[in-house]
């Protein structure tokens, strides 16, 4: 289960995405929440894989993007499924107020509930690169720093709360982020 998130704005990264990715960012975005809260329950984020412990610690903040992209959907005309019922019943399980999940991406910035990630440009990147490579007849001219379709299949930046510790201990920024984190 992947979520994309080639921009720090959940707005933004709804925006671009081609409609396959959007539809599936969906599901797997309310899986994903579902997944992590259930898993809240007794597991260590460490047992799981890497793109389910970016947002272990931040299920508010998922529960946004999950909005987010849902919002988007229904903006280009096509039909929700009971995705939000379901976000907000995965929130409840773990005793946080479904209310969150209307709150703007700003309000969850001024709470400290974003990721650590969020802004981590080499993160963004990464995706940007992906999705540029997954269907770059979509995405050619979308991303201002993808100018051609990456000839390799780039690697995605998992932030798994060890490598965003050393992230934040680095101060790593677009000029010095490593791939290889």
């Amino acid at each position: 289960m992947i979520t994309f998130v080639p921009f720090p704005s959940y707005e933004e990264s709804a925006k671009v995405l081609d409609r396959q990715r959007l539809c599936s960012q969906r599901r797997e975005g309310c899986g994903l929440l579902n997944g992590i809260t259930k898993s809240r329950l007794g597991t260590h984020p460490g047992r799981l894989p890497a793109m389910w412990q970016m947002w272990w610690y931040y299920p508010e903040a998922l529960a946004v993007y999950v909005r987010t992209i849902d919002q988007e959907w229904q903006r280009r005309g096509y039909q929700t499924f009971k995705i939000i019922p379901a976000v907000a019943l995965a929130l409840e399980k773990v005793g946080i107020d479904k209310s969150v999940m209307y709150k703007s991406q700003t309000e969850l910035e001024h709470e400290g509930l974003l990721p650590a990630w969020h802004n981590w440009d080499a993160f963004h990147r990464s995706h940007r690169l992906k999705l540029a490579w997954k269907k770059w007849e979509y995405y050619e001219g979308r991303f201002d720093d993808v100018l051609t379709v990456p000839e390799l299949e780039p690697e995605y930046i998992w932030p798994t709360p060890k490598k965003v510790q050393e992230y934040l201990k680095k101060g790593l920024n677009s000029s010095s982020a490593s791939y290889t984190l």
